[in-house]
């Protein structure tokens, strides 16, 4: 076990309902990186309020580096290359942010 502390947090991303969970995934580890420990799809929701033709997946991530503990520094420019590469990859949108 690692001395130092994960940061775990939740993303929830409305895509279109053709959009695999795996292919969102892949997405989310590309761009997380090395620092990705672990991503697991915990929901897959449809029905109002979203769109018809639209689901929300979510994701709980869990990052870790092996030196050191985390900072929200270091860990902002991670969710925003994830949100950005969720976007491009699937056409996926940040609930809360479409």
């Amino acid at each position: 076990p690692s001395q130092f502390p994960p940061v775990i947090f939740d993303l929830a991303f409305e895509v279109g309902d053709d959009v695999a969970a795996t292919g969102l995934e892949a997405a989310v580890a590309a761009a997380a990186g090395d620092l990705l420990e672990r991503a697991d799809i915990f929901d897959v929701f449809v029905g109002s309020p979203l769109p018809a033709g639209r689901k929300s997946i979510a994701i709980r991530l869990l990052l870790r580096a092996p030196d050191r503990t985390l900072t929200d520094e270091e860990v902002a420019p991670i969710r925003r290359r994830i949100v950005d590469a969720v976007a491009e990859e699937v056409g996926g949108v940040l609930r809360g942010e479409a």
